[in-house]
This record gives C-alpha cells, structure tokens and sequence, in this order.
C-alpha cells in the first residue's frame, strides 16, 4: 500500500441520500459509487454478519478489479457461524477482504486478515511492534488508522494524520485510516481526503 487511504463507518449512512448519492441512485450501486471517491470502507459487525451468500457475490462483482478495502469490525467473541462467515468472506473478496478492527481478542478465523486491536484502556504490556495512541484510543498490531470521531477543522485534521503517518513502521508508505462514527458528513470525509493528499500521503 503507497498511499493513505480514508474510509467511513459502512458506506449507507443516512445522512448521505441526498448529500452524497444521487436522489435517484439505487441502493446496489452505492458502493461502486462510493468506491469511485474513497478506496476503504469499515463495515458494522452487525452489516457483515447479516450478509449472505449472494450479497457476498454482489460484492465481489460490483468491485471486480478495482482497489478497495474491506476491514470488518469485530466486537466481542464470534460465535462458530459468525466466524465461518468470516472465513467466507475472506475466500470470496480475497484481497479485498483486507483486514480486521478488533475490539476484543482476534478471533480464531482471524486467519489471512491483517488485524488491528483498538481499546480505549491502556496499551497491553505484551503489545510489540507497532501502535499509536489518539483521541483516547489506543491501537496496536496492523498499522490502521482510526478515530471514533472525526474533527472538522483542517489543522486538527492534519496534525492527527502527520502523527499517524509518523508511527508508521519505517520504510511503511501508506495505510487504511477509518473513521467510526455512523453520523459521519460525508463533506468531512472528503476534507480528511484532501487534506491527506496536501500532505504528500
């Protein structure tokens, strides 16, 4: 991965039927739409879980050869079905199946996906390698960014991105950075985007 590349909580958020997607537009070409701007997405545990089979396959043709990235939130302990699910996911999507955002312990089917531990407690003594602390938030293992709320001021918005960047394992160019929250402005997204490519990343 060269770049920076910024994502939202789920890409059907409320506010943005008539801010961001064409009045008009049906609810299966959102995420081609949304692929055209932004290259990553993180999906709700609850969203994923509730996919089936063919919506899978949807997914897969909608985004055929493009670059995107799906990271799947992960709550709590998954349960045997949950955790096919997520093997599913990884076999059909394959490289875009890209990682998980894990609240707890990774689960056992965590196997393939790059996983990225979050905790709003302090850092594990046995955490190595990489990890990175702002807003409160604690992050560790695959180098991911993500904020549970996003500023809308541009200088607040650069400071955190420099700092991000700036933990990144040497010789390490870019990175997925999400943002939590699932009351985003599509408009602030598109400002971290820009502000991100100002910056070089």
């Amino acid at each position: 991965m060269e770049n920076l590349m910024v994502g939202a909580y789920g890409w059907n958020q409320s506010g943005w039927l008539e801010s961001f997607y064409p009045e008009d537009m049906p609810e299966d070409w959102r995420l081609d739409y949304y692929s055209q701007f932004f290259q990553a997405v993180l999906v709700p545990e609850s969203e994923w879980q509730s996919w089936t089979n063919d919506d899978i396959g949807d997914l897969a043709e909608a985004l055929e050869d493009e670059t995107f990235y799906f990271v799947f939130e992960v709550q709590g302990t998954l349960d045997a079905v949950n955790g096919e699910r997520l093997r599913y996911l990884k076999a059909h999507l394959g490289n875009q199946a890209y990682g998980l955002l894990c609240h707890g312990e990774a689960p056992a089917a965590a196997e393939g996906f790059r996983v990225t531990h979050v905790s709003d407690n302090a850092l594990p003594d046995s955490v190595g390698g990489w990890s990175w602390q702002y807003g409160g938030l604690f992050l560790w293992g695959e180098p991911m960014g993500y904020v549970a709320t996003l500023s809308e001021d541009g200088k607040q918005q650069a400071d955190m991105l420099k700092q991000f960047m700036a933990s990144l394992p040497e010789g390490r160019e870019g990175a997925l950075f999400l943002i939590g929250s699932p009351k985003l402005d599509i408009a602030q997204l598109k400002s971290l985007k820009v502000v991100g490519e100002l910056l070089g990343f």
